[in-house]
């Protein structure tokens, strides 16, 4: 998925633990959102003293940035949006080059449309502006301001197990390239109000607000736009619960405002509410993200054996290890 360059934190949704279920010919159903386990096709299953070690490799996250890179790079979240087709620029899974690809697209599919919820609205602003220079003074402003989203998009998806916060996880690195023309998420419109006791310098401020273009609607852009989503494994009575946890790696926030014109203050004071913006688009994107969880907690149940326990997971060595034992055994998960 990318950003088109013109003219669009740390989030935590918790969510439901789902229900396990042993795998069945019907394999691909029972994966997660963009197939986020399956049976021996990207995992192994071992006894290692006295317990079940299920081992998610590389495979998994190998697959889904084959699927991602070569089907969604093109897709594109508008504010009008409330679903996202999982086939992306790939009409059947014959378009997939790679068999792990291939995988995680057919069970994205099962899932597809995805239904999801952008506000339109990000965060609103209000900023005073006083210190202004003779014969403005005496004048101050007030200035509201909306921020709204515009659109979003990632040009490429890297996987990789990681330990987050002390708790495994699957990461999904979602990028955009360098690009001449910064990447601009969402729009601002801002209305700013002078107060003076002279009609004649309420007109200068008014021109100068004007010529600033701080009044007015324009394009908030980043040089640097990329999001980390940490997919979070933890234990939950005898399954596995999933939150996800979204950090905005953003940078170069410009709200299109000429500053050399107006008092430092309106700097300082719009620079430290709007600085927060990358945070405010994580938060939001919680609502497109939550919906993930019940899913992946789904497929990393259905992927255990039936009848067992979980006794632990952890990251070891770059794979993601679910540990359990027969859940009718007395000393279930004491071995070892």
């Amino acid at each position: 998925m990318y950003l088109r360059n013109f003219p669009q934190a740390t989030a935590r949704a918790e969510v439901a633990t789902a229900v396990r279920n042993p795998c069945t010919t019907v394999l691909l159903v029972g994966m997660a959102l963009l197939g986020l386990a399956g049976c021996s096709s990207l995992m192994t299953q071992n006894k290692v003293s006295g317990v079940t070690e299920t081992v998610f490799d590389d495979r998994l996250p190998t697959g889904m940035a084959d699927y991602w890179n070569n089907c969604m790079v093109k897709a594109l979240i508008w504010p009008k949006d409330t679903q996202l087709d999982l086939h992306g620029t790939c009409p059947t899974v014959q378009n997939v080059p790679t068999g792990l690809g291939q995988i995680i697209y057919a069970a994205a599919v099962q899932k597809s449309p995805f239904k999801l919820k952008i506000p339109v609205v990000l965060t609103d602003i209000r900023t005073e502006i006083a210190n202004w220079p003779w014969p403005a003074q005496n004048c101050a402003v007030e200035a509201n301001t909306q921020v709204i989203f515009r659109v979003l998009g990632f040009a490429a998806l890297a996987a990789s197990w990681q330990e987050h916060n002390s708790t495994p996880a699957l990461l999904l690195r979602l990028t955009n390239p360098p690009a001449k023309n910064p990447y601009a998420p969402a729009i601002r419109d801002t209305v700013a109000t002078a107060d003076c006791p002279s009609p004649i310098n309420k007109g200068y401020i008014r021109q100068k607000l004007d010529k600033s273009r701080f009044n007015g609607s324009a394009n908030i852009t980043f040089k640097k736009m990329d999001l980390d989503v940490y997919v979070l494994y933890s234990l939950q009575k005898d399954g596995i619960a999933v939150t996800t946890d979204v950090v905005p790696d953003f940078a170069g926030l410009d709200p299109g405002i000429k500053w050399d014109t107006l008092p430092k203050s309106a700097k300082t004071g719009f620079s430290k509410q709007i600085g927060s913006l990358d945070s405010a688009i994580g938060d939001e994107l919680n609502g497109y993200f939550t919906g993930l969880g019940a899913i992946f907690a789904e497929a990393m149940n259905t992927a255990l054996p039936k009848g067992h326990r979980v006794c632990n997971l952890a990251i070891r060595n770059g794979t993601f290890v679910i540990t359990t034992d027969d859940a009718n055994d007395r000393r279930a998960c004491q071995s070892g």
